[in-house]
């Protein structure tokens, strides 16, 4: 075989080999909308647990590159993780949404929610005041940052019932 008919052959390989990738780009691209209109019309219903679980597949076919669309995303994953209670899973989501940049006041203050709901007082003080610092005269920020604060001894303190 010489030498002009072997770079023939390896700029077509070239060619069918970049083809297929851009298919492949293509298809994984509508799958992420596919996955984020479904995530969508289960969260209309109420359906949070069926939602969530598209809201994370969209996420994880989304590029890492894409931040914002993965910031948004993960802030409807942890909406979604809150309606069902799933507090650790909330605190993941919405700490990806501070890590993508896409939070608010409202952000840091469900996120404290989420830890006194899993006992890490002392994080929730902090998302408090973050929460307080961008929503300056929330009066219910305010108390719960105040309850966070006190609550780590509380706990401790104990009960005064005996449970025989």
């Amino acid at each position: 075989m010489n030498h002009l008919s072997l770079l023939h052959i390896l700029r077509s390989q070239r060619k069918d080999i970049l083809l297929a990738a851009a298919i492949t780009v293509m298809l994984m691209a509508c799958g992420v909308d596919r996955n984020i209109k479904k995530g969508e019309k289960y969260l209309a219903l109420g359906e949070y647990y069926d939602a969530a679980n598209q809201f994370r597949t969209a996420y994880q076919r989304t590029s890492p590159k894409d931040r914002r669309q993965r910031g948004e995303l993960s802030l409807k994953m942890a909406e979604c993780y809150e309606r069902i209670s799933s507090s650790q899973r909330a605190i993941a989501a919405y700490r990806n949404v501070i890590r993508y940049k896409q939070d608010n006041g409202e952000t840091h203050k469900h996120l404290a929610d989420n830890l006194m709901k899993e006992g890490s007082y002392s994080e929730a003080v902090k998302e408090y005041r973050l929460a307080l610092d961008s929503i300056p005269n929330n009066q219910l920020i305010a108390q719960e940052l105040q309850a966070a604060s006190i609550a780590a001894s509380i706990k401790e303190r104990g009960s005064k019932y005996i449970v025989k």
